[in-house]
């Protein structure tokens, strides 16, 4: 494995460099790994699982011949601790069990970041390197992913946020207080509402399908049914385990849309109203529960209407009944969600009044 590196480390300037240049070989795309596609994606779990190997196979040849060329086991051993957290792979997080929860995973992976960068300070004497103003974790390599491994699931892999990024990427979200810990988990299953919580799982779990297919979700039920909980646990579910376009962290948000409408209104910000119509996913709450004027219902067919062309996914929520949302909406504006959307309705009591 090492036969075609005849140097020594007598020819470099320290042990680093020496270590730099014996792991350099070959990359997971040499193993058939797809980069245009997830991480978790099927077609990439046999490169990922022979690119592994190699690199443990790898790392244990360069570690023998550093050890018997240099004759200090100590100081290779240090060496190989500090280039733990300074290569440019991100650090694995090993899942032995299946988290109880989303949330649980989220405080797991939290408190794995937490320990990383305390030991890269307090062992290594690694001190925080600040790159083009950003402050470099050791855990993701300041590149927001962390690959997790499921060993209790022979090994899958999968990508999920680097916990560094949740505030900012949740702010952006706009998942509020009231939902941020809130996932399919948590969600109170009766048998009016079993049909509805199964479609949006599926939807969340082949959301790399519905990306490519573009198909949008209409959810429809009484008031407190639950259907903000689902749709906020679908955009959390997206949020742990981020899907990339042209290596960009795809955007996802949620909006109420009497809200958005008023918010816009007020500040007249066109940009705010062509970001969140060009969201790669979007969940548009409160879906006609307004009657809209000449200008809201331009802004309304301008948001369904550049996610309709794009087939961008979208799910939309309301309250309303078919009928009713066909007297709150224009036709242009129905006939989109027609074409667009798959219905699922939610029965059950208002659980507001309930709790």
């Amino acid at each position: 494995m090492l036969k075609d590196k005849d140097k020594k480390a007598a020819d470099f300037a320290n042990l680093r460099q020496y270590y730099n240049y014996l792991m350099k070989g070959l990359r997971p795309e040499d193993f058939g790994y797809n980069p245009l596609l997830s991480h978790s994606h099927a077609d990439n779990a046999a490169p990922v699982k022979r690119y592994n190997e190699y690199r443990e196979q790898l790392k244990g040849a360069v570690y023998k011949r550093m050890t018997e060329e240099s004759g200090n086991k100590d100081r290779v051993d240090d060496l190989f601790g500090r280039q733990y957290f300074l290569s440019s792979e991100p650090v694995k997080y090993i899942l032995n069990e299946k988290p109880r929860s989303a949330a649980a995973f989220t405080e797991g992976l939290k408190k794995f970041h937490e320990g990383v960068n305390k030991v890269a300070a307090e062992k290594f004497r690694l001190k925080p390197l600040v790159i083009n103003g950003e402050e470099n974790c050791y855990l993701c390599k300041r590149s927001g992913r962390v690959i997790v491994s499921e060993r209790y699931n022979g090994g899958s892999e999968f990508v999920a946020l680097c916990p560094h990024l949740y505030e900012s990427v949740m702010e952006s979200a706009n998942i509020n207080k009231r939902f941020e810990h809130k996932g399919f988990e948590d969600f109170i299953t009766e048998d009016s509402n079993k049909a509805a919580l199964k479609a949006m799982k599926k939807y969340a779990a082949n959301f790399e399908t519905v990306l490519n297919s573009g198909e949008s979700l209409l959810l429809i039920g009484p008031v407190g049914t639950g259907k903000t909980h689902l749709g906020m646990a679908v955009l959390t579910e997206l949020i742990m385990r981020p899907l990339y376009l042209r290596f960009n962290l795809l955007r996802k948000k949620y909006i109420s849309l009497p809200q958005f409408l008023t918010d816009l209104r007020a500040s007249g910000d066109e940009n705010a109203l062509k970001d969140t119509a060009e969201s790669e996913f979007l969940v548009v709450d409160d879906m006609g529960i307004e009657t809209l004027d000449d200008w809201a219902r331009e802004k309304v067919f301008t948001l369904v209407n550049t996610r309709y062309q794009d087939k961008l996914p979208t799910l939309f929520i309301s309250d309303l009944s078919p009928s009713e949302l066909v007297n709150k909406l224009d036709e242009r504006i129905l006939s989109r969600l027609h074409e667009m959307c798959r219905g699922v309705k939610i029965g059950g009591a208002d659980r507001r009044l309930n709790s």
